[in-house]
């Protein structure tokens, strides 16, 4: 899954929806960028989010900041 909504780290029910799900999410967090810009970060993101699907099971939350790089959720 893949989301803008950087706010889901404080909604605590959410994370727990997710989680029972079984879902990997991608958060974008890369603060106020165009969703071009989103586009092509996540786009150059793309061999690292396909390593932790690869790797990681789930379920699991990521955030994706403009680096591109994946952090996984505390």
């Amino acid at each position: 899954m893949l989301t803008r909504d950087k706010r889901i780290r404080y909604r605590q029910l959410e994370k727990m929806a997710l989680k029972n799900a079984g879902v990997r999410a991608f958060v974008f967090i890369g603060g106020n960028v165009t969703l071009q810009d989103t586009a092509t970060i996540l786009i150059a993101a793309l061999p690292r989010i396909y390593t932790v699907l690869v790797s990681h099971p789930g379920p699991c939350i990521y955030h994706i900041g403009r680096a591109g790089k994946p952090l996984q959720m505390a």
